[in-house]
């Protein structure tokens, strides 16, 4: 599911912009912007780094879906080093995002930091993130309307078990009244209607 930055080569990402059978998705899971924090984690990058391979990403697959997961509140992290990641999330403005706040696990080198940043504190950064994420999402889907989305259709409706439940490339959820032989096949939906986490919409007719 997840590429590591270092595993963005040129030559995977011409392979993605070559074939019609894979998905111009890109899952990167950044965890945090700051060079020090991502030291602390064993990580390697930066936000001038985390720049530049997205602009080479969409160089070399233009329109291609961007999703990271991050962490908010690690050991140490100052409310200076938050910053830099929630400038990132709105400077990038990733197409889906998702954020933990940090909690030590046993026997990793993470769990002997001291960390004193109250719990209270780290659900403000949490909600911080989630805020500026859930809205780009939501716009991003707004943007959807109207358009027609080759999409697998996956099974039953999670919301209504009279709908279907499809998956579009950029990975969107997409509800939508069918049948069943259309489960496990790919079909071209339109999208009618927009929501924060989902979509809806309707078989195109042939």
């Amino acid at each position: 599911m997840y590429i590591q930055p270092e595993g963005l080569s040129d030559e995977l990402l011409d392979a993605v912009a070559a074939h019609d059978n894979v998905c111009d998705y890109f899952d990167i899971p950044l965890q945090h912007v700051d060079a020090g924090i991502l030291r602390a984690m064993n990580r390697t990058g930066s936000r001038e780094e985390f720049l530049a391979l997205v602009d080479r990403v969409l160089a070399h697959v233009p329109g291609a879906t961007l999703r990271t997961t991050l962490i908010a509140g690690f050991p140490g992290e100052t409310e200076r080093e938050f910053e830099q990641t929630l400038k990132l999330v709105k400077d990038i403005a990733f197409d889906l995002s998702f954020v933990f706040i940090y909690s030590p696990r046993p026997g990793t080198p993470a769990a002997n930091l001291p960390d004193d940043t109250p719990h209270t504190e780290k659900v403000r950064r949490l909600e911080a993130l989630n805020e500026v994420i859930e809205a780009e999402t939501a716009r991003i889907n707004q943007t959807m309307i109207g358009t027609v989305q080759r999409c697998l259709v996956e099974g039953i409706s999670k919301k209504d078990p009279d709908q279907l439940q499809a998956r579009t490339a950029n990975n969107r959820v997409v509800n939508f009244t069918g049948t069943p032989d259309m489960i496990n096949q790919m079909i071209d939906l339109e999208i009618t209607e927009a929501y924060t986490f989902s979509l809806r919409g309707k078989p195109v007719e042939a």
